[in-house]
């Protein structure tokens, strides 16, 4: 409801795709020319629960950036899995 409020067409014009992480990729196209961004970082923990570092958990492909995208060979992922179509949002 907040996002339909500030951008009402938005979500409507996300195109999903799931990764064999296994994760989600949302695409969408902006008017915006940017570089590639980090918005969130999860805590990466060692096998006694200590914080030893951090990883990318939403980040932005911009100028420079590249993504996966179906129907990319499965031999692309270092897991061998597909990434697949979701649907739109």
């Amino acid at each position: 409801a907040e996002v339909h409020k500030v951008a009402p067409r938005l979500l409507e014009s996300l195109v999903l795709v799931e990764t064999p992480r296994p994760g989600v990729h949302v695409y969408f196209r902006s008017a915006a020319t940017e570089g590639n961004q980090v918005l969130a970082r999860l805590p990466v923990l060692d096998e006694l629960v200590t914080v030893v570092g951090a990883k990318a958990a939403i980040e932005t492909r911009g100028t420079g950036g590249y993504a996966l995208i179906p129907p990319s060979p499965p031999y692309c992922h270092p897991s061998g899995l597909p990434y697949r179509y979701a649907g739109s949002h």
